[in-house]
């Protein structure tokens, strides 16, 4: 006769009296608060879900029943000594008999043994679109991504409080219907159950019967130096739940570079076309340059030529976090004047009989 480690009636919270009636409806009222699918990583649920379990495969089976009654009857006196005596025939979650699995049928839509392996969340896509200043040095940002979360009216269960599956009409309870593909025909997943043979009786209302609804997480997360546009970020573990346990999906942020006004990128060097005059050019000047970490003052040579490439050295974008940056390049335009005055006409004149 095994030994048993608990009172059995105290853990579906019924008296030792109570009918198989009254044990079967406190079995699926703890049953569906403590399975592991409604509370994936809650250790204590999982092991509080086994108790429920090992208890009801007990005192559901009348022969297993009176043995337990006449076996904690007879050690009441030595309560202590028989927690310690062993363990029961029956483990963790796996029913002892034919109306467990009915139970099981009717609160999960699918038999014990019959329960999906874990698996990973779906990956989320998220397009960013950023200035072009953060793309090349990098920084922080903090994005809203819309998750799916379990709903929190039915908890994941997709039915109305109180409501259970029934029988797919579809293919009645198989889980397979037949689809012919030329002379023959072949089996498939039921498109209607998704292959379980039940579906919803009453679906939740909150989430239409998915079990999960779209709720905004806001998500910190560091953008690297010299991103392009087309480049994917991948965020591991920030996608959709996984499902039966399983693991999160990872989070892939595309993102696009915003153009810059004046700007513009040539592997790790910036690049800016400074359009000076002929007068700048020829006697050189101090002028003011956009650059990545704002504007800079710079000196022209006298008898800088148009198409002349000065360089402002370590200007540019990093080749890798906290590594050597490019330059930037300012590439000379030298303006024509298109029209001028009958004085300025005269002074180029004798300037070219100079030269």
């Amino acid at each position: 006769m095994p030994a048993f480690k608990r009172d059995y009636y105290e853990i579906l919270g019924v008296l030792p009296t109570a009918s198989q009636r009254e044990i079967q409806r406190a079995f699926r009222r703890l049953a569906l608060l403590h399975h592991p699918d409604r509370n994936p990583k809650d250790s204590t649920s999982e092991e509080k879900f086994k108790e429920i379990a090992e208890a009801y495969g007990i005192l559901n089976n009348p022969q297993q029943r009176n043995s337990y009654d006449e076996r904690t009857a007879s050690v009441a006196d030595s309560a202590n000594e028989s927690r310690h005596a062993g363990e029961s025939r029956f483990k963790g979650a796996t029913p002892s008999n034919d109306l467990l699995w009915d139970v099981f049928r009717d609160i999960l839509g699918y038999p014990i043994r019959g329960r999906p392996n874990a698996q990973k969340g779906e990956d989320l896509r998220y397009h960013l679109s950023i200035p072009f200043e953060d793309a090349a040095l990098g920084r922080r940002v903090e994005i809203n991504v819309p998750y799916d979360i379990r709903c929190p009216s039915c908890q994941g269960l997709r039915t109305r409080p109180g409501s259970i599956f029934k029988q797919c009409p579809l293919c009645k309870g198989k889980g397979k219907t037949k689809e012919k593909r030329g002379k023959r025909g072949v089996e498939i997943a039921c498109k209607k159950c998704g292959g379980k043979g039940k579906v919803l009786r009453r679906p939740c209302l909150y989430c239409k019967g998915k079990g999960r609804i779209k709720q905004p997480r806001l998500l910190s997360f560091s953008i690297p130096p010299g991103v392009r546009t087309g480049t994917r970020l991948k965020v591991l573990n920030r996608g959709n739940l996984g499902a039966y346990g399983g693991p999160a999906g990872d989070l892939y942020v595309v993102i696009n570079v915003n153009p810059h006004p004046f700007l513009e990128r040539k592997g790790d060097d910036i690049v800016y076309r400074l359009a000076i005059s002929f007068a700048q050019a020829s006697l050189g000047d101090r002028v003011t340059v956009p650059t990545l970490d704002g504007n800079m003052v710079m000196d022209i040579p006298p008898g800088t030529q148009p198409g002349e490439i000065l360089r402002l050295k370590h200007r540019g974008i990093p080749s890798a976090p906290g590594g050597r940056r490019g330059d930037q390049q300012i590439v000379i335009q030298v303006t024509i004047p298109s029209k001028l005055t009958s004085r300025q006409r005269s002074l180029l004149k004798q300037f070219a009989r100079m030269y």
